[in-house]
């Protein structure tokens, strides 16, 4: 795949829309429009489709707002990412949540002070990663070759660590610690394979070079501690920590991680750089100086920079169209789209990389970093006692160091993604009692889902891949079981998997 430097883009009016049962408001750059009625809110969409229109969270809402037999939208692993209006040129696209629980007012001055800011560098407003991808590009000074063999970044490929002891409750202060900036500043530490070619099974396999290796590894299970080393794929969109015997392709710095904590690895095909690019350094540097531009703005301008690991293993699967028979949206009619190749397939292992740079951080400096046992682990931050993470070097607020964030008095987890916690002494009286962390679940709905999974095997809702509790290797049926767990917890999230 060849990356180009970004040509400018010519800028387009941005609205954001709140959608309600016959009635939309859309924030404008000429003020506030509002409408009541389906046919009305009809009209006012049409009115705006040369914006560049978005909703805060899921984009489902605005079936109410004309009747869902207006509507087609694009669909991405079973949900609607983006909806087009028949008879338009209407599309509208969502913020993914970044602005919850901020007023809808400040929203859109931060997705101003982002989109105003992009287009000084020539970045047209669009979805979130489309902006990302133009952001990347427009600190290119050059051409880049990315080649790899398609099916060997996506073997190498796989989402964060997602861990936790519950469901279970401490009576006694923890504290959550985070890495800041932790993908941005992974993708800037250090160079990246441009191309990559196979050579001797015998090579020596450097950390600090991005190459990717075919090994089976041996975990013993009496390891310093109870966390496994490597991520196993057992299934689409599924993960898992084995102990054991287990064969697979990872990048060179998570085998090493994994052989130098007390791993077995013996590789049998290894891949090393032709080439090797810088791709990240400028990117990075031009990050840090928008965010002084967008104090209101920077949560959108974080999901920006957080997902464009993601664009480089973007491939044809698991898209299609959704359209619906009844106005209510009960009815939904999937067409899968036709599988089709992208050019991204071979720039995988740039993700693959980025994804293994963050679990080592997470393996060698959390897990195994002499600090005590977390109790929950969620990519790039976890829990720990408070007498424990008074032992952690952190700093205070420096890119890609350990940060102190959040004091807990009490902490309770149900799993991976899912905990509550009393921040002090003022719980229930300056706020509400409890604080709840559900991951993918919109803020409204945080509590009533955490009492709804009493009792339940709780599983992450979010993140390129489902971790599934680490253990031995699974058999076919207990990857079904699984499966079907997932999908039964995304019905209980979201009412339905197509949300």
């Amino acid at each position: 795949m060849i990356v180009k430097p970004l040509r400018p883009q010519p800028p387009r009016p941005v609205s954001l829309l709140v959608p309600g049962y016959k009635t939309l408001a859309a924030f404008t750059p000429d003020g506030i429009r509002r409408a009541n009625g389906r046919q009305r809110c009809w009209d006012l969409l049409k009115q705006l489709e040369d914006h560049v229109l978005y909703v805060g969270g899921s984009v489902k809402p605005l079936l109410y707002t004309t009747g869902a037999t207006a509507w087609t939208g694009d669909v991405w692993r079973g949900r609607a990412t983006t909806l087009h209006l028949y008879g338009t040129r209407v599309k509208v696209t969502s913020l993914r949540r970044c602005f919850e629980g901020i007023p809808v007012d400040f929203q859109y001055d931060g997705l101003i002070e982002v989109t105003e800011a992009l287009a000084d560098q020539g970045v047209r407003a669009g979805s979130i990663s489309s902006m990302a991808w133009s952001l990347w590009r427009s600190t290119l000074s050059s051409p880049v070759e990315l080649a790899s063999p398609p099916k060997l970044g996506r073997a190498a490929l796989y989402g964060g660590r997602q861990e936790s002891v519950g469901p279970t409750k401490f009576d006694e202060p923890f504290v959550a610690i985070d890495l800041k900036r932790a993908y941005p500043n992974s993708m800037a530490a250090r160079p990246y394979a441009g191309v990559l070619r196979e050579v001797s099974p015998t090579t020596e396999l450097d950390p600090d070079v991005a190459g990717v290796a075919q090994a089976t590894v041996y975990t013993p299970s009496d390891l310093d501690h109870p966390f496994a080393c490597l991520p196993t794929r057992v299934g689409p969109e599924m993960i898992q920590w084995q102990w054991g015997e287990t064969t697979g392709t990872w990048p060179w710095v998570e085998l090493v991680a994994a052989r130098d904590l007390g791993c077995r690895v013996e590789v049998t095909k290894c891949w090393a750089p032709l080439t090797t690019l810088d791709l990240f350094t400028d990117w990075y540097r031009l990050l840090i100086r928008l965010e002084e531009r967008v104090p209101v703005g920077g949560r959108l301008l974080k999901s920006i920079a957080n997902s464009l690991w993601g664009i480089f293993a973007l491939n044809g699967d698991d898209r299609g169209t959704v359209t619906w028979s009844d106005d209510q949206g009960y009815r939904p009619e999937v067409v899968p789209g036709a599988r089709r190749k992208l050019p991204h397939a071979r720039s995988a292992h740039v993700a693959a990389e980025t994804t293994a740079r963050v679990r080592v951080r997470m393996l060698r400096e959390a897990l195994y970093g002499g600090i005590g046992e977390p109790v929950h682990i969620d990519t790039d931050g976890y829990l720990i006692k408070a007498t424990s993470a008074d032992h952690v070097l952190t700093s205070v607020g420096i890119n890609g160091e350990w940060t102190r964030k959040t004091e807990m008095r009490v902490l309770e987890i149900r799993g991976p993604q899912l905990y509550r916690y009393l921040c002090g002494e003022g719980c229930g009286v300056f706020h509400p009692k409890w604080h709840v962390v559900a991951s993918g679940i919109p803020h409204n709905q945080a509590h009533d889902f955490f009492e709804r999974t009493e009792g339940r095997l709780h599983l992450p809702m979010t993140g390129f891949d489902v971790a599934l509790p680490t253990g031995h290797p699974l058999d076919i049926e207990q990857v079904r079981r699984y499966r079907s767990l997932i999908n039964t917890q995304r019905v209980m999230a979201f009412g339905e998997v197509l949300a």
